[in-house]
């Protein structure tokens, strides 16, 4: 090696000399992280918990009684209701048309009979 290169070697700082430092530096920055992340996970418990409550609090009183449960049983009931009214008339369109129609043939075939026992005109 010549003399030249020896002096550019030997000008170029040592890069693990500045480690220390580094290692140190990220240390505090993981130390502060650690300590805000436990502080808003806390105050996120203490919200959550506030909120949570005031929540329980507003759906008890929009049901009557507090019991949102039988509240939901009764309209589940009306529904019912509803569609077995639903269900019910439609039967009864089936059954009126099918017995109307039923009578009005058995009609027509009694006077065509009647009409055949008297014979011709």
């Amino acid at each position: 090696m010549t003399v030249e290169k020896m002096d550019l070697f030997q000008s170029v700082p040592e890069r693990r000399e500045n480690d220390s430092i580094a290692v140190l530096l990220m240390q505090q920055v993981y130390d502060k992280l650690d300590a805000m992340d436990k502080r808003l996970t806390l105050h996120m418990n203490e919200e959550s918990s506030t909120l949570v409550k005031e929540l329980a609090a507003i759906m008890s009183a929009s049901f009557p009684g507090g019991d949102g449960a039988g509240h939901r049983t009764y309209h589940e009931a009306q529904m019912q209701v509803v569609l077995d009214k639903a269900q019910f008339w439609k039967t009864m369109r089936t059954e009126v048309s099918k017995y109307g129609l039923l009578g009005v043939i058995g009609w027509v075939t009694y006077a065509v009979w009647i009409s055949f026992l008297k014979g011709p005109k």
